[in-house]
């Protein structure tokens, strides 16, 4: 297999950093866009270079900031692959005590953050003559969620938007698509109150989705696993039904007190 370069946003934690690691362990070139990149000793520095692996600090809300990583990118391996868009914010609160500021700040990072890495990456692809964007999606933004009405609707939005650019791109050498990841034992997921074993490791879910990637012919929608290849199925076929059936599954956890 070629040596691929991969652009990964938020790849400095959870998914997004599982996902970086497997793509390096499988003998890739990797630069890891992350607003915050390490600790404080290091914070002060744009870029951390360890040859296979580049780790750029970059803040998706900043339009300067995204055109400056991809240009170390660039710079450094004369092309970019694959583009995954990871980075994401939720803000956990009711609709009604939830400020405008905080539902656009939401937008600004989960939406137009994937919009402006998109728009840096893809003259390149076309360069090229070939690239692969994959959006990282929400189960919750096809079927909602109590006190995730931001998050919901920037995970909607953005299932829109990657359909309409497959739709733009289909007669280029330009692949775009969904990764629909679990529900995974990430710190960010513990507010959301669902039941801890029907979590995921996201270290897991990292490897497992990257595999399908590097291995396996493009797809529009990747998830990681079977069972939750069939609940992301129901999930866009049945979205009432199964945002019921999670908020039911909340709220009984919430009730008797369970994690």
């Amino acid at each position: 297999m070629d040596v691929k370069v991969i652009v990964v946003t938020g790849g400095a934690n959870g998914l997004g950093l599982a996902m970086a690691e497997t793509f390096l362990a499988e003998g890739n070139n990797v630069a890891i866009l992350d607003v915050d990149i390490g600790p404080t000793s290091i914070e002060h520095q744009r870029y951390i270079d360890f040859g296979s692996l580049l780790i750029t600090k970059c803040d998706v809300t900043n339009a300067q900031d995204v055109k400056t990583a991809i240009a170390a990118v660039i710079d450094k391996w004369d092309k970019i692959d694959i583009l995954i868009n990871n980075a994401a914010q939720a803000s956990f609160k009711l609709f009604e005590y939830k400020t405008l500021e905080e539902m656009q700040r939401e937008f600004d990072i989960n939406y137009f953050g994937y919009l402006r890495m998109i728009k840096e990456v893809l003259p390149h692809m076309h360069r090229n003559n070939a690239g692969t964007i994959y959006n990282v999606s929400s189960l919750v933004g096809l079927v909602g969620f109590v006190k995730l009405s931001g998050y919901t609707s920037t995970k909607g939005a953005i299932e829109s938007l990657t359909k309409t650019l497959a739709l733009e791109l289909k007669d280029s050498n330009v692949n775009i698509g969904i990764i629909h990841p679990p529900l995974m034992k990430t710190e960010s997921a513990i507010p959301l109150g669902i039941p801890h074993e029907i979590m995921e490791d996201p270290d897991e879910i990292g490897k497992s989705i990257v595999l399908k990637i590097l291995y396996r012919r493009f797809k529009s929608v990747v998830t990681s696993n079977l069972t939750t290849g069939i609940f992301t199925k129901l999930s866009y076929k049945y979205p009432r039904m199964i945002g019921n059936l999670l908020d039911r599954l909340t709220n009984s956890v919430q009730q008797t007190g369970g994690d």
